[in-house]
């Protein structure tokens, strides 16, 4: 990958899926992380988009149960220093109005939404 090709945008976004727990290779997939013994109701996907090229992958998906600001907000820093330890420049994160998503921006901004 080309260096300018590692300045992205990341945009969060949750996908829904079907409660399933199944057994492979010796583990257990399935289960949300944010709450181990439930099974995961939908995946917190980060999605990132080069500024400068079509590139744009996955980052990293991440199954939940009933996902809370507080919860994304542990994740998406994980996310960032994960891309920029990867050797990716993360311009600005991008969701939806959802509520769990404002609630998490506002965090960040100190309890104002700025």
């Amino acid at each position: 990958m080309e260096p300018h090709e590692r300045h992205v945008i990341l945009l969060l976004d949750e996908i829904y899926v079907k409660s399933k727990a199944t057994y492979k290779g010796g583990s257990v997939t399935g289960m949300a992380s944010n709450v181990p013994s439930e099974q995961a109701s939908t995946v917190q996907t980060f999605l990132a988009f080069s500024l400068l090229s079509a590139n744009k992958d996955v980052a990293a998906m991440v199954p939940v149960k009933n996902l809370t600001a507080e919860y994304l907000k542990v994740c998406t820093p994980e996310v960032l220093i994960m891309l920029e330890k990867a050797g990716y420049f993360v311009f600005c994160l991008i969701s939806d109005n959802n509520r769990v998503n404002r609630n998490m921006f506002t965090g960040f901004c100190g309890g104002e939404f700025s």
